[in-house]
């Protein structure tokens, strides 16, 4: 995972604890009502939070994007239907996170070490 501010290490993984946080928010109600926080999670929060710590090329932002289409294209749809497809969406999302968060923790350890990076390129004459 990249970061905008590689300092910022700790920011980034506050703004994903955060947005797991609001996640929980789209968990109750009926299904429409879930559909609705669901996409207002993906549109008003997620997208935007991370995209203050996280490039927009991180693949991420791909997968929110999917998620958004797949659930704000689906047909009129009976409840008990809707309810899956949401519960699917939401397990997938409860588990993204803490795989953002197991990168960001590694990448804290990475930039605790003193030291500089040194890129060698090779040139063909």
């Amino acid at each position: 995972m990249r970061l905008k501010n590689p300092g910022g290490v700790d920011k980034a993984i506050e703004a994903v604890d955060q947005v797991r946080g609001r996640l929980a928010d789209t968990h109750g109600g009926t299904s429409a009502h879930r559909k609705d926080a669901f996409l207002t999670w993906c549109d008003q929060w997620a997208t935007p939070q991370l995209g203050n710590h996280f490039p927009a090329s991180e693949g991420i932002f791909a997968e929110i994007s999917d998620t958004y289409h797949r659930l704000s294209a689906l047909p009129p749809t009976p409840e008990r239907q809707l309810n899956g497809v949401i519960s699917r969406q939401w397990q997938e999302w409860d588990s993204r996170p803490e795989r953002v968060l197991a990168e960001l923790r590694g990448l804290r350890g990475f930039l605790a070490r003193p030291g500089r990076l040194w890129w060698c390129q090779t040139r063909r004459h």
